[in-house]
């Protein structure tokens, strides 16, 4: 079993299980009895649903990938600090001779 990693442990209610059809009757009867206990979302899907709910959400998961990886590595600046304002004197008129 494997998926989203960022569940609430700590309210599983709100937590989704996905049971295949086509399992071993007694996985499923095992998992169905984990899962109640644990007061899980429990959906059955056929192996051919759950592939394509899967595909469907993993669209923008693929679409950051490759984002990613066309990118050029940038330095982010460090944001301004009293130290790296420009100072008053920074803006008087400069006078030059020729």
């Amino acid at each position: 079993m494997f998926g989203p990693t960022f569940a609430n442990l700590g309210n599983l209610q709100t937590e989704n299980a996905i049971i295949i059809k086509e399992s071993d009757h007694m996985g499923k009867i095992f998992f169905k009895d984990l899962y109640g206990s644990l007061k899980l979302n429990v959906c059955e899907y056929t192996f051919e649903g759950h592939d394509e709910v899967v595909a469907y959400l993993s669209v923008p998961f693929a679409s950051t990938l490759v984002f990613a990886s066309i990118m050029k590595h940038q330095d982010a600046p460090a944001p301004p600090s009293r130290n790296t304002w420009p100072s008053p004197a920074d803006y008087s008129p400069k006078t030059t001779t020729c």
